[in-house]
């Protein structure tokens, strides 16, 4: 939005970006959260209008709810990324149709399947029709001076909002045409079954199964340059740029865990789609379940044999899961028609039916856009985690309820410890990634300075102020004062300024030392990266304390928690120390260090540093031989 003057790697006034990653890792992560925000503010409607006797709580929560799905809508948008945005209709469309399926309204649930698809269909054909005619009178205007409007080059049209969302089904525009040929590779890979490692040196012993079991995790780079298509060079440099990345989660599992892989892929969706169904009551009985296994299967040939049958075998990967989701809206479709008003059996606490219907709707919107997306850190956490929370929403309805949060010492669910530390885990992270010293500044004060005085200060106040934000609106739902709301906001706020605080002071010690070190020989210049590596692995180990105490945090809610659950949670931490700790260490950790160590190498290398570069590239084989 032009807004700030924070240093971005990209132009951020064509395509917004975050500190999750490039724009469709960001609206990756949106599709997640999208649903969820819109049950907040569904809820806060539904009390505004049941409870008007607290009319400016219920309404301050409307408007700040409403205001924060409206920026992820926009946010959305503006990253211009097609795959997240088919991602969001399909969450969208699904979430408001169980809703109003759950009130009793079945036909204008029916009717809402119907009018997004009639709607988008006509402006997505309407926007390609104004890109077309715009091109054509780009060629006539050229052909008029004298110009070959054949020859005319594509990079000539416009990158905007309407140009991306108008080519959103376009097979042939460029970036589309990079992932058929990525994903032709992948089937290619899977025909031939190269080899994997080199010829001379070693055998790989599993070629066979390769079909089967795939070729392992972070191995597409080794292995896609034997069925590398030769039209791709015309689209990346292959010399600097090869695929690591199948660009579609269905032929990324191909290649890492083979049709074994993709078989338990396809069928843990057909698992959450069931699970989550039945525990909101649309899966009544063992037939209806086969109904909705039989309705994503006949959905999934359909869609299977059609898009294969118009562009072509590589799309089989990405037709199988869209297809299923076609089959769900069936299903859902045929239970409404045979069941009308009793279509939904839930009769338990509306608040769990709404959480089931978001995590459905989230959870299918992550699959449809994952199949034209790279999966990344933050989507895997999200899936896993909105999977366990399904799984705790529609437990059995027998289960005891969890043990009230202790709100006098601020410990439990709800506590201010808990939130504290959430804040502390995400400000620390910010300053990790904005307290930077790209002017070789030589004292800590100039470096934070620097930092908190510009552009990237202005995002880590707003982002404190959001997350500070959450826990003092939730309390209000509890009937707090506006008095305990100051006092939570300025609880979790001190909290997580005070670690943060103590991490970007160190930081920008360590940087500033740094700037001021001189090397003399190769010894101080390993001591030197020595303390580049630091950085790293201090944030981890700052991340890693913060989790331990937000499990105390939380185990420290309920009665009687000395007796049991401290237990339990020593040898949970006993266990994450001893395996997790070594773990992360040796297979994450190290390879960090290491990639920092060759980059480093590399930049001495370039400066005509031969002594220097040896060094450090000795050190990057011993990190991480």
């Amino acid at each position: 939005m032009s807004i700030g003057s924070g240093q971005w790697s990209v132009d951020t006034t064509r395509r917004i970006i975050s500190t999750v990653g490039n724009p469709i890792f960001l609206g990756a992560y949106i599709v997640f959260v999208l649903p969820l925000a819109a049950r907040e503010v569904g809820r806060a409607f539904a009390e505004l209008r049941a409870n008007p006797s607290n009319v400016g709580v219920n309404a301050v929560l409307c408007v700040s709810h409403g205001v924060i799905a409206g920026l992820l809508g926009l946010a959305l948008i503006m990253s211009g990324s097609r795959g997240p945005a088919l991602g969001a209709i399909a969450c969208l469309v699904l979430f408001f149709m169980l809703h109003l399926m759950g009130k009793r309204r079945p036909w204008l649930a029916l009717a809402v399947t119907l009018v997004p698809v009639v709607i988008g269909g006509a402006v997505v054909l309407n926007m390609i029709r104004v890109s077309h005619t715009r091109r054509d009178r780009a060629q006539h205007s050229r052909a008029s001076v004298g110009e070959d409007p054949s020859e005319a080059p594509r990079t000539r049209r416009s990158h905007g909002m309407q140009n991306r969302f108008a080519h959103i089904l376009d097979v042939k525009e460029k970036n589309s045409q990079v992932r058929i040929l990525i994903w032709r590779g992948v089937v290619s890979m899977f025909a031939s079954n190269p080899l994997l490692g080199c010829p001379d040196v070693e055998t790989d012993s599993l070629q066979g199964l390769r079909p089967l079991v795939g070729y392992g995790p972070e191995n597409m780079l080794i292995v896609y340059s034997s069925v590398y298509p030769p039209e791709l060079g015309r689209y990346e440099n292959r010399r600097s740029k090869m695929a690591d990345r199948a660009h579609s989660e269905t032929w990324n599992t191909l290649m890492e865990q083979g049709a074994a892989g993709v078989f338990v892929y396809l069928l843990l969706y057909m698992a959450i789609f069931h699970h989550a169904l039945r525990g909101a009551g649309f899966v009544r009985n063992g037939m209806r379940g086969l109904l909705l296994v039989g309705c994503c299967a006949l959905g999934a040939v359909m869609s299977a044999t059609a898009l294969v049958l118009k562009w072509g075998f590589v799309f089989l990967g990405p037709s199988i899961p869209l297809g299923m989701v076609a089959g769900v809206f069936l299903y859902l479709w045929i239970v409404t028609l045979l069941d009308g008003r009793e279509v939904c059996s839930f009769a338990g606490n509306p608040v769990v039916f709404g959480l089931v219907v978001a995590i459905m709707s989230a959870l299918t919107g992550h699959f449809v856009e994952s199949q034209v997306g790279i999966p990344t850190v933050v989507s895997r956490i999200c899936f896993w985690a909105l999977v366990a929370l399904l799984l705790i929403a529609t437990g059995p309805v027998g289960a005891p309820a969890p043990a009230a949060a202790n709100r006098a010492g601020g410990f439990g669910p709800d506590g201010i410890a808990v939130w504290g530390l959430l804040a502390a885990a995400i400000f620390t992270t910010l300053a990790h990634d904005m307290v930077i010293n790209f002017k070789s500044m030589r004292t800590a004060s100039e470096i934070l300075k620097a930092a908190y005085g510009s552009g990237n200060g202005a995002v880590i106040l707003a982002s404190c102020l959001l997350v500070c934000a959450v826990p003092a609106l939730w309390s209000m739902r509890g009937g707090a004062t506006i008095v305990g709301v100051a006092g939570r906001f300025s609880a979790v706020a001190l909290t997580g300024l005070f670690v943060a605080g103590i991490y970007s002071v160190f930081n920008a010690r360590t940087q500033a030392w740094l700037a001021r070190a001189t090397v003399s020989d190769t010894a101080s210049l390993v001591a030197r990266e020595c303390r580049v590596e630091h950085l790293l692995t201090f944030y981890y180990a700052t991340i890693f304390l913060l989790l331990v105490l937000l499990g105390f945090a939380l185990g420290a809610g309920g009665g009687g928690w000395l007796k049991a659950d401290l237990k339990a949670c020593f040898v949970c931490i006993g266990l994450l120390v001893c395996i997790a700790g070594p773990l992360v260490y040796s297979t994450n950790l190290r390879a960090a260090h290491a990639d920092v160590c060759m980059k480093s190498a590399h930049a001495y290398h370039a400066k005509g540093g031969a002594r220097e570069s040896q060094a450090l590239f000795q050190r990057t084989i011993s990190l991480d031989p």
